[in-house]
């Protein structure tokens, strides 16, 4: 019996002097290349270091408890991405 072959995780590194990640992008991209209902995917961004342009920005930075704001930001993020296969992150360390 043949193993089913498996997904290679991808890493997407950009830097603060990167203008604009394609982050949607290369979600959305990864997505349509691997179709498996099975499979996962995630993304990390750095709370603090978002573009004002990020999902759910606008409403979210008027909360003041941070945990809050990344869970309302995630969702945003989950929501802009549309599938049930992606598991928005974002990191909170400073707080």
């Amino acid at each position: 019996m043949r193993q089913a072959e498996r997904s290679v995780p991808r890493i997407a590194a950009v830097s603060r002097n990167t203008p604009r990640p394609p982050a949607r992008g290369d979600i959305r991209q990864w997505l349509k290349e691997d179709g498996a209902s099975d499979a996962r995917f995630t993304i990390m961004f750095d709370l603090y270091g978002l573009p004002t342009d990020f999902p759910g920005y606008e409403d979210a930075k008027g909360e003041s408890d941070p945990h809050r704001r990344v869970s309302a930001l995630e969702q945003a993020l989950g929501r802009d991405i549309s599938d049930p296969r992606f598991i928005p992150y974002l990191q909170l360390h400073e707080f």
